[in-house]
C-alpha cells in the first residue's frame, strides 16, 4: 500500500493525492489526503467484511452438507468477530507525539475519537517503543 501526492504536470490529477493497494487492485485519488484515506478505509473495510461474511455463509452451507467440520465454521465465525465486532484501535506516532487511536464505541466506521485515558509516555526520540507505557488516569471515573 502506498499513499503519495501526485506531481504537478499536464494531467487532470494535478495537486491530488493517490492511495494504491496493488494486492486489491485499488487506486483512489482525491484533493485532500484525509478524504483519500477515508475512502480507502471504507472500501477496504466493506469488501473485507463482505468476504468474511461470504466465507462464513459458504462454510455454513458446506457444514449442513457434512463437508466441513464444526470447528472450521466456528473458527471462521470467530475470526469475523475478532476483526469486525470490536472497536478498532491503533497506535499513532506523529512527530514527538504518540498515542492510541480508537474509532469510538461502535465497530461501524465513525469519526476519529482520541481517548484521553490512553495517553502514552514518550520514551525518547526514534521509533515507537514495542510496549508503550500507558499513563494512569488523572482522576477516577464513577459509573
Amino acid at each position: 500500500m502506498e499513499m503519495k501526492k501526485l506531481p504537478l504536470g499536464d494531467g487532470q490529477d494535478d495537486g491530488q493525492y493517490e492511495f494504491r493497494d496493488p494486492s486489491r487492485g485499488l487506486v483512489i485519488r482525491g484533493t485532500h489526503p484525509e478524504w483519500v484515506l477515508q475512502a480507502a478505509a471504507e472500501v477496504i473495510g466493506t469488501f473485507s467484511r463482505l468476504a468474511a461474511e461470504s466465507l462464513v455463509d459458504e462454510l455454513a452451507a458446506l457444514h449442513s452438507l457434512g463437508s466441513v467440520r464444526s470447528a472450521e465454521l466456528a473458527a471462521a465465525r470467530a475470526e469475523k468477530r475478532r476483526r469486525f465486532d470490536i472497536r478498532p484501535r491503533c497506535s499513532v506516532a506523529h512527530g514527538a507525539v504518540e498515542y492510541f487511536w480508537t474509532s469510538g464505541d461502535d465497530p461501524a466506521p465513525k469519526p476519529l475519537t482520541l481517548l484521553p485515558e490512553m495517553r502514552v509516555a514518550r520514551t525518547g526520540a526514534g521509533p515507537m517503543p514495542r510496549k508503550p507505557v500507558v499513563l494512569p488516569k488523572r482522576h477516577s471515573q464513577t459509573a
